[in-house]
């Protein structure tokens, strides 16, 4: 799929095929497409093919006089999937003349945030400007994914007072590996801003470069946010580890203290059942005295336990 967009008020509006100053979206293009961009505006091959592989690392790349960023950028799954929520994808950003080009296989939140036109600003006309935005948008878009992730961890938290079933645990490794991906994802665009910034790969003015730098620090909370998630999950993950492992060792003391109460039963009828002569052997009421005892036995034990704490 391919759509070209020009900025009108700061929104973003659909034009038909490539026109100056305009914004080449592309999600998942046909070769056909990818042709057609590669002719009328001098994208090398190799920038518009590269970041259709999902895990293609982050980079910046220059080629006459064309520029690729490609950044890591984060997808939601589909819940009913029961896998890892979140994951990151890569998203190919080309600067060629006055021309921006993104470029994915999977349709994401980044880009289509500026197609729906709910981006306060959308400057295509502006290359540079264009680009800040997108890193800019990338950063919130992890902060607003993060607090969707402590929120999923909140939930399955309440799960497990309730029951430690393997679906909640198993959600909770689920989501430890979307953090791990975030966090790769995320230092990897830090530094692809740093290059922006050192670097002066892209015109930028004052105010740009005071965009990039807010741009910047956004991402770095974001790392942040997700350093401090991936501590709390990890310990809440060895907390109900300890519980689970706890619980087994109430219960296998619980088995343990029934089965020898149980016994004490089993111990005196074993004797009176024995073919010698034993006491109360010619009492009618042998069978009665017998059952009593065992009662008295089994309860004087469970009182001891009971005082031990070990039933």
């Amino acid at each position: 799929m391919m759509q070209c967009f020009i900025g009108e008020a700061g929104k973003p509006q659909i034009v038909d095929g490539v026109t100056r100053k305009c914004w080449i979206h592309m999600v998942d293009p046909s070769e056909d497409e990818i042709q057609y961009i590669v002719r009328e505006l001098g994208v090398p091959l190799d920038f518009l093919t590269d970041p259709l592989d999902v895990d293609e690392r982050s980079r910046i790349e220059q080629e006459d006089g064309v520029l690729l960023l490609v950044l890591r950028v984060p997808v939601r799954h589909d819940e009913t999937s029961g896998g890892v929520p979140f994951a990151t994808v890569a998203q190919g950003v080309i600067v060629a003349g006055d021309h921006v080009v993104t470029v994915s296989k999977v349709e994401n939140e980044l880009t289509r945030h500026f197609v729906d036109g709910l981006a306060k600003q959308c400057t295509p006309e502006r290359p540079g400007r264009f680009v800040i935005q997108l890193l800019q948008r990338n950063a919130l878009q992890f902060l607003a994914d993060l607090r969707e992730i402590n929120r999923l961890t909140n939930l399955i938290e309440q799960e497990l007072h309730k029951s430690s079933r393997n679906e909640e645990l198993i959600g909770l490794v689920n989501i430890e590996k979307s953090l791990v991906y975030f966090i790769t994802s995320l230092q990897s665009n830090n530094l692809i801003m740093k290059t922006l910034l050192r670097r002066k790969i892209i015109a930028l003015d004052e105010e740009e470069r005071d965009l990039l730098e807010d741009a910047l620090i956004e991402n770095k909370q974001a790392i942040s946010m997700t350093k401090i998630y991936t501590d709390i999950l990890s310990g809440l993950m060895d907390a109900f580890a300890s519980i689970v492992s706890n619980n087994l060792n109430v219960t296998m003391k619980f088995l343990t203290c029934f089965t020898i109460i149980l016994m004490i039963p089993n111990i005196l009828a074993g004797l009176f059942g024995m073919n010698v002569k034993l006491p109360l052997q010619d009492e009618p009421q042998a069978f009665v005295y017998i059952v009593l005892a065992s009662l008295a036995f089994a309860f004087a034990l469970s009182v001891v336990f009971v005082k031990k704490r070990w039933f």
